[in-house]
């Protein structure tokens, strides 16, 4: 198989499926808070794909699901994205749906026939970097979309037939503005269908923008029970029926449950933690990580 030299990263719920790459690098990277990806990007050449597809076929290997991997597959040419997923069909028909990360932008992208198709060929769940519904937020770390942005893709992806899953970072705010942006996620994303919520921790993480912002004294991340108030705000109030999935390595407690139906479940855990946890042991915690 094809891989990049390095780590390649996917979604929690995408780790026991077979990958495929199909993209190095990222299109954007112009997020201030990220590092998980070098300069540049390339499409995989469609003979590596190929390769690559017909190598799973010979292994015996019988996959339902595959996940496309690159920083935002979705970005790729339709055609290429076509190509790819009648390939995969072709030589294993065993797949059900496959999967991508892709970018708000990159869903603006494409048509609404374009959409169609890609989910009339199994593209499904895709995973989808949203990261906030606080429109501040999101210009300062140069997300390049707003909340409404958000609201008007993943509604495009519903029309089309593409589920998905919104990423969450809690904390993206700042201090003092955590349960603000909680609410305004909450706004958003209840105005959508995500099928999972990914919560992951804003991290400031050494060689990132961010990382400057913060010693600039631009940013002032948020303390840690801050954002933990924000995440129970978040799951006190989320209306429709979800997955929050937030056992990233990033979040100090590690929460999962259906939405709103196992809230009640969670709060007492988010309660727990507001009331005992330490900030100092929270804020070592926080200084320990070195990536996404």
């Amino acid at each position: 198989m094809h891989y990049a030299d390095g780590a390649f990263w996917r979604p929690l719920f995408e780790t026991n499926m077979e990958l495929l790459q199909v993209q190095v690098g990222c299109p954007y990277e112009r997020c201030r808070f990220c590092n998980m990806y070098g300069d540049g990007c390339l499409a995989s050449p469609r003979e590596e794909v190929e390769a690559d597809i017909r190598e799973l076929a010979s292994s015996g290997a019988r996959p339902t699901r595959i996940f496309l991997a690159g920083a935002d597959a979705m970005a790729l040419p339709q055609g290429d994205l076509e190509w790819t997923l009648h390939r995969i069909r072709e030589l294993l028909p065993s797949v059900e749906s496959m999967g991508c990360f892709a970018g708000v932008r990159s869903v603006a992208a494409k048509s609404d026939e374009e959409l169609g198709e890609l989910a009339r060929l199994g593209m499904s769940l895709v995973s989808i970097g949203a990261e906030t519904g606080y429109d501040p937020a999101l210009a300062f770390m140069g997300k390049g979309f707003s909340a409404a942005d958000v609201v008007e893709q993943c509604s495009r992806l519903d029309q089309a037939g593409i589920t998905y899953a919104l990423f969450y970072v809690a904390g993206m705010a700042g201090r003092g503005r955590c349960v603000d942006a909680a609410k305004a996620t909450v706004a958003t994303f209840s105005q959508v269908n995500p099928q999972i919520v990914m919560l992951q921790t804003l991290t400031p993480l050494e060689g990132t923008p961010l990382w400057d912002d913060v010693r600039d004294g631009a940013f002032e991340p948020a303390p840690e029970l801050e954002v933990l108030r924000e995440v129970r705000e978040f799951v006190a109030t989320y209306p429709k029926r979800t997955f929050l999935m937030g056992q990233h390595s990033t979040n100090v407690l590690r929460l999962q449950g259906k939405l709103p139906d196992q809230a009640a479940e969670m709060l007492p855990h988010l309660d727990r933690a507001i009331d005992g946890l330490d900030e100092r042991d929270l804020e070592r915690f926080r200084a320990s990580l070195k990536s996404v």
